[in-house]
């Protein structure tokens, strides 16, 4: 059985008015979750609200490429429903392991706390609040990853959804504002999280009752008993930062993910010196059989569906060297793209990246670095496009501190400051990775728009992917036969380049001269994720009038 050109295998759970299903998608040979909702035969009210937040989900979700972040791949529509088509993760919900678990050691809930504070800054950063945080949404892989599921409340700057008379959210971690149907923002979802960390800190709910009026009593005008008088071993600093990230008036709260966040490391850190543990990969497992089925929350006509897949409870946490904190920290900082090494006794940093995820990282580079560290990490607009873009480039490079090079890439310029004038050829010189593939190059200006520079044309006639060989430097895009090269144009400003070698040509058939980065970019990651061998980077262009 097909929906669109997806092959469903098997149902993974159905809810009041749709279902999940495990599916294949044989365009580039992945698994995938497909949520699907019936299509309203008439205007009844309630059906039509939940289609309405369905398709929301589909938007906010879709805009959103992060680490963290169940990515959402597609949306489409029969004739009799309407499907998203999603990440599949296996694993396990935060809300089966507090009822297997009862409550989390510090260092583990404050871990799992950073993860999902990082994928709300980016969130937050790119126009969307969730407005329901709590443990049924954030699912766990197998390894410790926090994936947070279910935009379908969630609110979309600029995109007209806000409602009123409509109380949305899960009662136990709703800010206040959300209970008086009052204008919400980022500060909502920083006090989910106040609560559901002071959740996996105690066992318990800071707002629990009978009955939702119950809970909207307490939540708006009762103050819960600070977290490290119910439970042993919370460091007492953790109650001053839940009680701000939980305060009554959003004003008085911490202003966004990002300082809650940190403030949360300030606390940790006065608490066990600078110590963050993180919990080691569970050891493999050799078993006969094993019942399969896929984690992923589904909000459909107000029934939230969990599917479980078990995995082995995972080993005691170790601590982790300053050196791997660090690249540990590159990896969950969005909007960068970092390469380098680090030891005892020099760092050395270059890439690019926005300049607040950069001044977190180069904060901590300062106390790992030794005389000889080495910063040339380059900071760039953080416009919505570009984080986009180097967050999937990062999917795709080697991990900070690999023995794996990246490409070397190096746009030249005639001008001490390094930037080009309108009229003046743009071209790349460039280290080709250590194997041979496929390139593909794309200009991504400041407003938007991708031009891709490789695979080229020769007039209107598209030129096929040529096969690059491993670790030699050449030059692209000079003049050559009718090919005449790329000039600098309007608009000016900074500009990215982005390449990506792969073991196959990503696209089967040539992408149009140029299209939008909302267009382009799930694109690349898609065909990024069917390719099993690749290596991608990216170079800043200034580039200015005459």
């Amino acid at each position: 059985m097909n929906l669109g050109k997806y092959e469903l295998q098997g149902v993974l759970g159905r809810g009041a008015t749709g279902t999940v299903y495990a599916a294949w998608d044989p365009v580039i040979a992945r698994r995938v979750a497909i949520k699907t909702i019936r299509l309203p035969g008439g205007e009844d009210p309630e059906t039509q609200a939940a289609l309405a937040r369905f398709r929301r989900e589909a938007q906010a979700a879709g805009r959103l490429v992060h680490a963290n972040i169940i990515g959402v791949y597609d949306f489409g529509e029969t004739s009799d429903v309407a499907y998203i088509v999603m990440e599949l993760v296996d694993g396990m919900a935060l809300r089966e392991v507090l009822r297997r678990r009862g409550r989390l050691p510090a260092d583990e809930a404050l871990r799992l706390a950073d993860q999902i504070l990082v994928a709300l800054e980016y969130s937050h950063a790119h126009g969307v609040v969730h407005r329901d945080i709590k443990p049924g949404n954030i699912l766990l892989t197998a390894d410790g990853q926090v994936k947070i599921a279910d935009f379908g409340i969630a609110r979309i700057e600029g995109g007209g959804h806000t409602q009123t008379g409509l109380t949305l959210g899960t009662p136990a971690y709703m800010a206040p504002e959300q209970w008086r149907n009052a204008p919400v923002d980022a500060r909502a979802d920083v006090f989910a999280v106040g609560a559901l960390l002071y959740h996996l800190l105690t066992g318990v709910r800071p707002f629990e009752a009978d009955s939702p009026a119950a809970i909207m009593h307490q939540a708006l005008a009762v103050d819960p008993p600070p977290a490290a008088s119910l439970a042993a071993g919370i460091p007492p600093a953790l109650d001053a930062v839940l009680a701000c990230a939980m305060a009554k008036a959003p004003g008085a709260r911490y202003a966004s993910a990002e300082t809650f966040r940190l403030a949360l490391q300030q606390a940790n850190a006065a608490a066990a010196d600078d110590t963050m543990v993180l919990r080691a990969p569970p050891p493999p497992r050799r078993r006969r059989w094993r019942l399969a089925s896929v984690l992923l929350a589904l909000a459909v006509g107000g029934l939230g569906l969990v599917l479980v897949r078990p995995h082995p409870p995972p080993p005691a946490p170790v601590a982790l060297s300053p050196q791997a904190r660090f690249a540990d920290l590159i990896a969950r900082t969005p909007c960068v793209l970092l390469a380098g090494q680090a030891d005892a006794a020099h760092a050395s940093v270059t890439g690019l990246g926005s300049a607040a995820g950069l001044a977190t990282i180069h904060a901590a580079f300062d106390r790992i670095a030794g005389p000889g560290g080495t910063w040339s990490a380059r900071a760039i607009p953080a416009a919505a496009a570009y984080c986009q873009a180097l967050d999937i480039l990062r999917e795709t490079t080697p991990p900070f501190d690999s023995a794996q090079p990246v490409l070397g890439l190096r746009v030249p310029s005639d001008h001490a400051d390094g930037v080009l004038r309108d009229g003046e050829p743009v071209t790349l010189t460039i280290t080709m990775a250590d194997f041979a593939g496929w390139m593909q190059v794309d200009y991504l200006t400041s407003d938007g728009m991708v031009f891709h520079m490789l695979p080229r044309r020769a007039g209107d006639q598209a030129m096929p992917a040529h096969r690059y060989q491993p670790g030699r430097p050449f030059t692209l895009f000079e003049p050559e036969g009718a090919f005449r090269g790329w000039v600098v144009g309007e608009p000016y400003g900074t500009d990215l380049i982005l390449v990506t070698v792969s073991d196959r040509p990503l696209f089967d058939t040539p992408r149009p001269d140029d299209e939008h980065a909302e267009d382009y970019l799930p694109a690349l990651r898609a065909a990024l994720a069917a390719n099993a061998r690749r290596s991608a980077w990216a170079v800043a262009v200034d580039t200015a009038g005459k």
